[in-house]
């Protein structure tokens, strides 16, 4: 019997890491644009919207390349990519 690539549990580690990587950068976007009104908005919901899009299509191709990979290596990296993402919007 064969499974298939989303019935694996790396696939729902990684996936719900993701997620809790993707609440944290959408709640520090949210209080950035609170702390610091002058931001523009639509440049942070940019950022935010290329975040997603990046590693929701990492997670998708790495779900069916390879899916015995490590579940937390794409979510460590994409926390830190989006606080650093979130750091130079503060700092700019």
């Amino acid at each position: 019997m064969t499974t298939r690539p989303n019935d694996h549990p790396t696939t729902w580690q990684e996936r719900n890491l993701l997620l809790l990587a993707a609440a944290f950068v959408l709640v520090g976007d949210v209080l950035l644009g609170l702390a610091r009104p002058a931001l523009e908005r639509p440049a942070l919901l940019a950022i935010l919207a290329s975040w997603l899009l990046c590693f929701t299509t990492a997670h998708l191709a790495f779900t069916y390349i390879l899916p015995y990979r490590d579940p937390l290596l794409l979510p460590a990296a994409g926390l830190l990519m989006g606080w650093g993402l979130l750091l130079i919007a503060r700092l700019a």
